[in-house]
């Protein structure tokens, strides 16, 4: 835990000084005068550094060398009085009117994630892909025909580079995932602080919805396993995309409040593109850009048009262009687009039968030979199923959701009255990727992003306006309800740590050990060849040749048998 600490901690200062410094770059002066919170710095530096280690992997494995400079010119940042009192300016502004009882649910949930990511890997994902994909970075760039080893191997994800810059692998013998729990820092941080204001202006009315809104996103996601518990112990990029949603529509709303400020517009952009790169599945955000991009040309403001095309095209392109190398296909795993006439492509029939395991899984669990058939069932058929393995904290949130759309279809005229016309937008940008997502993959961690979202944009209205009774009466109730969860917290760690946690865990995170990589069988087999040490090919046994080799060296990459 302690190693764990210290690598938050130098996280955070790296993604703080790339983030700073190219948001100063393009827009100046009006980010020393702005109201972007240190997390949402954080974060955004994460992307740009994230990105630009996507960028070098279409051409070479990223070395130590890169992630030294990385690590390098983030710290001469602080060279700087400047800089320096810049940031703790930043961190002073994070906390400043934070109650005691803040100081004690922000601790109880840090200490709650630091255990968790200290704890081994266990999330079968992980262990099966997730980490592998992490992994190659270290020995290729680009692979040619790699989801031809196995499918998942083609699933790309910026989470999965930004794990690999970020690995600090000379610190201990396992594989840990270090900037999993620095994120969630972040966003735990960010809730605290931007939920503290009660009754503050809010489209020119005093409201209580800061506070509502971000301590019910922090329940909510402390309960559910699949959110901050699922992310600090596996590699899992589920709830990163969330978050990535979340911060296109909290950009977006804040753009509309701020019509002057270019950075907020910007930023809806950037995380909306970096959700998709995150996870494909979240692909209707790009509605915000498309959305954001339009209004500026009717507006007349072509270069800001420009600007903001010229960025969505830089950020996508290494998504799409490791997608055709890998598998032939664009969008992979969508065949909405492709395959391109290239030897190493996926067989059509054999990325349908992809597609629908994706989607049987996420109804409930299946085996791969039981797809086609699991996909063809009926609505009647398969909801009951789906809906009986569903956590109870999912039941609850898709239960709030489908009673909030009754009563908003009830109540029409007064949302409509209640809300402006980009949060309607936000509104129905969220319920098209509810049912996109209840289409093709409705397990819940694949779409809290856009269920969160949709359940902010239906509800918020009502806690629109406020007097000073509500108020306090809100103060008192919310104040009850954060004790009860640093109880709840406590106990939880408390049992945790007295079940499963070794004393070694309270200085280094346990990972995913060493013995469990690569694992046996043809699958072990392969998944060794490729972490040998990305030169020459591998004896492996007929029944394990699933492909072809496509040249002498595993960067060639492979081709299907058929």
């Amino acid at each position: 835990m302690v190693l764990e600490l210290l690598c938050w901690v130098s996280i955070t200062l790296i993604c703080y000084a790339w983030g700073i410094g190219l948001l100063k770059l393009i827009f100046g002066q009006q980010i020393e005068n702005s109201t972007l919170t240190l997390p949402v710095i954080c974060f955004f530096g994460l992307g740009v550094v994230s990105l630009v280690a996507w960028y070098l992997s279409l051409f070479s494995p990223i070395q130590n060398w890169f992630k030294i400079t990385i690590a390098i010119l983030g710290f001469a940042y602080y060279a700087s009085t400047l800089n320096r009192k810049f940031f703790f300016s930043r961190c002073k502004a994070l906390i400043a009117g934070l109650t005691s009882l803040d100081y004690v649910l922000s601790i109880a949930c840090l200490v709650m994630v630091i255990f968790l990511a200290s704890s081994p890997v266990i999330h079968p994902d992980t262990l099966n892909y997730h980490i592998y994909s992490v992994l190659f970075f270290d020995h290729f760039g680009m692979v040619p025909g790699l989801v031809h080893l196995k499918p998942q191997f083609g699933f790309q994800s910026l989470w999965f580079v930004a794990l690999n810059v970020f690995e600090f692998r000379f610190l201990t013998d396992a594989s840990a995932f270090y900037l999993n729990g620095a994120v969630l820092c972040w966003f735990i941080l960010f809730l605290v602080s931007e939920g503290k204001i009660f009754g503050r202006k809010w489209q020119g009315h005093i409201s209580i919805l800061p506070g509502m809104a971000c301590f019910g996103l922090l329940f909510f996601t402390l309960i559910s396993w699949t959110q901050i518990r699922l992310t600090a112990s596996s590699a899992s990029p589920d709830f990163i995309s969330a978050l990535c949603v979340f911060s296109g529509f909290y950009f977006l709303i804040a753009a509309s409040r701020d019509r002057e400020n270019t950075v907020f517009p910007f930023l809806a952009i950037f995380f909306s593109l970096m959700a998709v790169c995150t996870k494909l599945s979240v692909i209707v955000i790009l509605l915000i850009p498309i959305l954001i991009t339009v209004n500026s040309l009717l507006k007349s403001h072509y270069k800001r048009a420009f600007e903001y095309i010229l960025v969505s095209i830089l950020v996508l392109a290494p998504l799409i262009t490791r997608n055709v190398v890998t598998s032939g296909y664009p969008l992979y795993p969508s065949s909405l687009v492709g395959p391109l006439p290239v030897d190493w492509k996926m067989d059509r029939e054999n990325l349908n039968r992809l597609q629908h395991y994706i989607t049987g899984y996420a109804r409930y669990p299946i085996d791969t030979k039981d797809a086609d058939s699991n996909n063809k069932m009926s609505l009647a058929t398969w909801v009951p199923n789906w809906w009986e393995h569903l956590y109870l904290s999912d039941k609850a949130l898709l239960l709030v959701i489908l009673m909030g759309l009754v009563a908003m279809v009830i109540f029409f005229g007064k949302w409509k009255n209640s809300v402006s016309k980009t949060w309607g937008l936000a509104f129905l940008i969220a319920f098209t990727g509810s049912i996109i997502w209840f289409i093709y993959a409705p397990d819940p961690r694949f779409g809290s992003g856009f269920l969160l979202s949709l359940v902010y944009f239906i509800f918020a209205f009502l806690f629109r306006n406020s007097n000073d009774v509500s108020q306090v009466r809100y103060i008192k109730i919310l104040a009850g309800f954060k004790w009860i969860a640093v109880l709840v917290i406590l106990l939880y760690v408390g049992y945790r740590g007295w079940r499963y946690t070794s004393p070694r865990e309270f200085v280094y995170p346990a990972g995913v050990a060493q013995n469990q990589i690569p694992g046996g069988g043809c699958d072990g087999r392969l998944k060794e060849m490729m972490l040998q040490n990305g030169q020459g090919l591998f004896p492996l046994e007929d029944s394990c040749r699933t492909f072809i080799f496509r040249g002498k060296e595993l960067k060639n990459g492979f081709r299907t048998l058929h």
